[in-house]
């Protein structure tokens, strides 16, 4: 085109006229489109697959689900699975990077907002920023939403993988909850907490895992599907266990007492014996 230009100067046209030219409908704008549609179908095919795998490691565990199971619930091939994820550990770390940072933002925003209230803090409320978020999502939306129940599945996976993800995803969040239950709890030393947080996670999971089982017990009296409800039936045993003393001062109590008279012991025999019962019933 230059040297069109100086060769013949009254063949060429001005700057101006160029810019004002429109632009030519060519293959680029084609290629553009067809470059937007193939993104939305990779999207669209990763989601599916991502939804498939949370259901089958929710339902058996990271060790007992494999590509090809996952491949076969999401009708898609495996070199889609291999291109979207690399492995199966690739797309366990994308369910979590997915997940987790929704339902975590969810529960630290509501602690923080309860432990910055007016002091005393308000114990239930920080207890329902730990359990509701992470309830709502999943027995609200059974059919749909597998993550929390992976979650806890995974929680007792023995996989080294499941136990990584699990340290990374959620070890600094749980952390970050002991430091506000000891504001809260300042009677409690830090062992004390954690182990009261080891009962909270197994309330948390069991009820996420099996939420059945206590509506078919009651016969439909107790149903998790109405989760707020249901909750503040859980959160005066939680709240009374986190307030009650702590193992050590039990302890300086009882030999500060001395040893338990006869009627104390033969008491405290007497609802041992009721509890065997019940349980063996």
């Amino acid at each position: 085109m230059a040297e069109q230009c100086y060769t013949n100067v009254e063949s060429c046209p001005s700057t101006a006229e160029s810019d004002r030219m429109p632009p030519r409908k060519g293959n680029s704008d084609g290629r553009t489109k067809s470059g937007s549609a193939r993104k939305l179908a990779g999207d669209k095919t990763r989601e599916k697959i991502m939804d498939s795998a949370e259901l089958l490691f929710a339902d058996h565990g990271y060790e007992g689900t494999s590509l090809r199971g996952i491949m076969a619930h999401a009708d898609v091939s495996i070199s889609l699975i291999n291109y979207h994820f690399k492995t199966k550990e690739g797309l366990l770390r994308a369910i979590f990077e997915t997940k987790t940072e929704v339902i975590s933002k969810q529960r630290r925003d509501w602690i923080h907002a309860a432990a910055s209230a007016k002091y005393p803090m308000q114990l239930e409320e920080i207890l329902r920023g730990y359990f509701l978020p992470s309830f709502r999502n999943s027995l609200r939306h059974q059919r749909t939403n597998h993550f929390m129940r992976l979650v806890g599945r995974i929680g007792s996976d023995r996989s080294e993988i499941a136990q990584q993800m699990m340290r990374e995803f959620f070890d600094g969040f749980q952390r970050d909850f002991i430091q506000v239950l000891k504001s809260a709890l300042p009677h409690l030393n830090e062992k004390d907490l954690y182990w009261r947080l080891h009962c909270l996670l197994c309330i948390l999971t069991h009820s996420i895992n099996n939420p059945r089982r206590i509506y078919e017990l009651s016969k439909g009296t107790c149903d998790f599907t109405k989760v707020d409800e249901a909750f503040e039936h859980i959160l005066p045993f939680l709240t009374e266990g986190l307030r009650a003393p702590g193992v050590k001062s039990s302890r300086k109590a009882t030999k500060k007492s001395g040893s338990l008279t006869p009627s104390a012991s033969t008491e405290q025999t007497r609802r041992q014996n009721r509890t065997s019962r019940l349980v063996a019933g």
